[in-house]
């Protein structure tokens, strides 16, 4: 404790000294402050359990080393390597010295009167000392004679060289010089301050950073660097080091270089602070690698002793199970022990039994770690692995990292794609090359044949063709279908019920009844006989869509009867058709055209063209309100009127005496279960022209413009999802302003004229969206049903007013007169029972019609087609389809 004080005094004086020093003071400047703070230092440095610091006393006269003639290291003798001649000169036996009570030299005038005393005793003359030995006694801690001397002979030496200040640096110094730890600190600079923040002994280096020592090392403690100071020769050293040099050795010269001028020091640059705060060192106890400049502030856990680790193990095997897992409470978040195996040999050349015993316990490790979830960490390890290192790891466990596609997934690719066999057999080849398999192209065809079921007949028929120059002429043209449609559908209805595909519309479909929409359409020189079951998902979509019969010729009633009349016992009433334990309810849907040919009428051109009921074609231009609603037609009354038709002679001028009943209808089906959609399909049969002149063009870029494109093959109108963007306000908004843009650029004396058309148009467009914003549904209350009939009453009033001499169309009498009737019977809106599915698988026939080009029989051709089409309906391989991706909306679709 006393030692430690009077360090710590010493301390304090020495930083109070040196912060009045300056560049290049000496000692003189210094004063006797400085002078008493370094003795002071000194004999703290030098204050041990004993006598103080016995290094620096002597032996035989028990002064100062430093006060000797010279202050050479060399000039000071080892007691033990005189103890003879000390012995018979002296008396003095340094055999017994105590390192606590006697110092271990002498000093060279002992060493001169030690000579004389042994030359003399050896010419056997006298020879009297003139200095006795000096008596050392083992050290007191109450009142120690030795200390009190040491003390005084200190205070003796500071005193005289107080006295000396003027000498100090000519010739001897009286005692250990300041000089070189007295730095050259400009006035304004706080001083050098040495504390003891990194105190002995310092942090190892890290392994890494080993090679910091050529550029960080003191040259004294032969370590790194600590407090910096630079010397002279533009080395560094510690502090510390610098003032243990001094004490130690004596030397006021710099330690590395070794000059004979009295060194001045000056802190290091803070370049070298800098790149000693970024050294890495090593800490022993928590054994982590770390910054110097962290090392600290840093929290770590010293390393338990092994009684510690040894009564740890005890308590842990006391309290655990034999084997799972067991959690201690901290307070917080519980620690969590689990027995681990220890493995003394590999995996590899394990038993079976362990393997798995291993695998086990390696589960329920990942169990705990990933929180509940092996499986999904599992995944992360697997996809932190290079592509390199999985495959290796896969290649070494037997397990083939290649891809195989299955014999359904790639039979829909080749549907999907319209790709003939011969393109799979090549795109097999390429994706064996990226380690891709596909099935084999037996299982394939085994599998479009039970989904085919060989149930697909062709055959050349004798259609009907309309001459350029007039008339008709009978030529032979393919002929594709199903025989047995009650059997297609059944299929398909076992097939969805096994997918979960059917739906009954949140109650809008009976449950025991399954809705079933025959419909046709011609289109792609082909006319198509198809079938969708409306309890499904997505009942207008071409995957529901199912064709049974195809023909290569025109869509009259002679081609009809030609194609469907197969089918005429197999489609009796519709409450005599039974599938499963479902009774099937058959719906006619179609475009005007087809179902006027259906049901053997002669179109919009005769005198009552409403395929609903008689009314007259002058009887429409007069409001519901006025005339009110015509009598019906009827399945049993069109087969009578087609009857008396035959007997008078079928003249087709005499129809409309007939009511325009000139064929038998194909189908038995009432016409209460007719879909009447036709209001709610084209506008127009037939569009404008492409490119046909400004307003045209304008209209184009319109439509365009919001995602509706004019169809060729339809007349060039638009059909299905194009009609329902067509009528968005918005966009019927965009369609007029460019009918005014196009007037004002090209017939600027007309623009005002034009202006005042497009305002009846806008309103009149806007009118008949909100009807269709209201019969575009699957269900329909009764409550909208009311609001139905009255935005039709607006839509039909204001077109009667602003065109007084328009005709009115028979599928605005159809709106007008059947649309509202109809849904407040079936309470079912026009969108679950459109055609859009029957219009749009013209484009799909096309598409495998590309592929299958090659094949020169044209009944082989149009087979072909079939069975791909069949193939991709099947709610299996609609199923292997994968959804397609949202689309981001840009600001024209909101």
């Amino acid at each position: 404790m006393r030692v430690a004080g009077a360090v710590k005094k010493a301390g304090a004086a020495l930083g109070a000294a040196l912060g009045g020093a300056s560049a290049g003071v000496t000692l003189q400047a210094v004063g006797p402050a400085l002078l008493q703070a370094v003795a002071a230092l000194l004999l703290a440095v030098a204050a041990g359990p004993a006598h103080g610091c016995l290094r620096l006393e002597t032996r035989v006269c028990a002064r100062r080393l430093l006060k000797a003639k010279s202050k050479c290291p060399s000039t000071i003798f080892l007691c033990k390597a005189h103890a003879a001649k000390l012995l018979n000169a002296f008396g003095i036996d340094t055999n017994n010295d105590d390192n606590r009570v006697h110092p271990e030299h002498f000093c060279p005038s002992c060493k001169r009167a030690l000579d004389r005393v042994i030359s003399a005793m050896h010419r056997k003359i006298h020879y009297k000392c003139g200095t006795a030995p000096f008596q050392w006694e083992m050290h007191s801690d109450r009142e120690c004679k030795m200390c009190e001397h040491f003390h005084e002979s200190a205070k003796g030496a500071l005193a005289k060289g107080a006295e000396k200040q003027h000498n100090v640096t000519k010739g001897r110094l009286p005692g250990i010089t300041p000089n070189m730890i007295i730095g050259s600190v400009n006035k304004s600079a706080p001083p050098p301050v040495i504390s003891s923040e990194h105190s002995y002994p310092r942090p190892p280096l890290a392994k890494d950073n080993l090679s910091v020592l050529d550029q960080l090392e003191c040259p004294v403690c032969l370590d790194i660097l600590t407090q910096p100071m630079e010397l002279p020769c533009k080395a560094m050293a510690c502090a510390q080091c610098i003032i243990h040099w001094v004490a130690t050795t004596g030397s006021v010269h710099c330690p590395c270089c070794y000059s004979c001028e009295p060194m001045h020091i000056k802190p290091a640059s803070n370049l070298v602070l800098l790149m000693l705060k970024d050294v890495l060192v090593h800490c022993t106890i928590c054994t982590r690698d770390m910054r110097a400049a962290m090392y600290e502030h840093h929290e770590c856990t010293p390393s338990l002793t092994h009684e510690e680790q040894r009564s740890a193990a005890k308590l842990i095997k006391r309290i655990s199970p034999e084997k799972g897992v067991f959690q201690l409470p901290t307070g917080g978040t519980p620690i969590t022990f689990m027995h681990v195996t220890n493995a003394h040999n590999p995996t590899t050349t394990v038993c079976t039994r362990t393997l798995k015993s291993r695998c086990s316990e390696l589960q329920d490790i990942r169990r705990i770690v990933s929180g509940g979830e092996p499986s999904a960490l599992l995944q992360s390890e697997v996809l932190s692995l290079s592509n390199e290192e999985r495959k290796s790891l896969l290649k070494e466990a037997g397990i083939s990292d290649e891809i195989k596609i299955g014999p359904a997934e790639v039979l829909a690719i080749k549907v999907g794609l319209a790709i003939p066999w011969n393109k799979i057999r090549l795109l097999r080849r390429w994706l064996k090359a990226s380690n891709v398999s596909l099935a084999c192209e037996e299982r394939m065809r085994h599998v479009s044949k039970r989904i085919v079921d060989d149930n697909i007949q062709g055959e050349l028929a004798p259609f009907s063709f309309t001459l350029t120059s007039g008339g008709e002429e009978l030529r032979a043209a393919p002929l594709v279908f199903i025989p047995n449609l009650i059997q297609k559908v059944t299929q398909l209805l076992d097939e969805n019920h096994r997918t979960s595909r059917l739906t009954w519309h949140n109650g809008v479909i009976p449950e025991n009844e399954v809705w079933l929409k025959l419909g046709g359409d011609k289109g792609g020189g082909t006319f198509k006989a198809n079938f969708q079951i409306v309890n499904v998902a997505a009942p207008n979509s071409v995957q529901n869509t199912c064709v049974f019969c195809c023909f290569a010729a025109g869509d009259s009633f002679a081609n009809l009867h030609i194609a469907l009349d197969r089918y005429k016992e197999q489609c009796i009433k519709s409450n005599e058709i039974t599938c499963r334990q479902y009774t099937l309810k058959v719906f006619l849907s179609g475009d005007y055209e087809f179902l006027s040919k259906f049901y053997g009428l002669s179109g919009a051109s005769g005198a009552h063209p409403c395929p609903f009921c008689l009314i007259a074609n002058a009887e429409m231009a007069t409001p519901l309100i006025e005339r009110g609603h015509a009598p019906p037609r009827t399945l049993d009354g069109i087969e009578e009127q087609y009857l008396f038709y035959l007997v008078s002679g079928s003249v087709r001028k005499q129809a409309q005496h007939f009511y325009n009943c000139i064929f038998e209808p194909i189908f038995n089906i009432p016409l209460e279960q007719e879909a009447k959609i036709a209001a709610s399909t084209r506008a127009v049969k037939k569009g404008f022209l492409f490119n046909e002149g400004p307003f045209v063009k304008e209209l184009d870029k319109a439509l365009q413009g919001f995602g509706v494109h004019r169809q060729q093959y339809f007349g060039g109108a638009f059909v299905g999802n194009h009609v329902h963007a067509a009528l968005k306000v918005s966009n019927i908004n965009k369609l007029l302003t460019s009918i005014l843009c196009a007037a004002r650029a090209n017939l600027p004396h007309k623009a005002e004229m034009v202006e005042n058309e497009t305002v009846k148009f806008l309103n009149v467009f806007t009118l008949f969206a909100k009807c269709h914003a209201i019969y575009d549904n699957n269900f329909i209350d009764e409550t909208n049903v009311e609001k139905l009939g009255q935005c039709i009453k607006e839509f039909l009033s204001y077109f009667r007013t602003a065109f007084p001499g328009a005709t009115i169309p028979i599928k605005m009498h159809m709106l007008e007169d059947h649309a509202t009737e109809w849904v407040r019977l079936t309470h079912v809106g026009f969108g679950l029972l459109g055609e859009q599915g029957a219009e749009s698988i013209h484009a799909k026939f096309n598409s495998l019609g590309r592929a299958y080009t090659a094949i020169p029989d044209r009944v082989e051709r149009l087979k072909c087609i079939m069975k791909e089409h069949l193939v991709s309906i099947a709610p299996d391989m609609v199923a292997a389809i994968p959804p397609p991706k949202k689309r981001k909306k840009s600001l024209d679709d909101t």
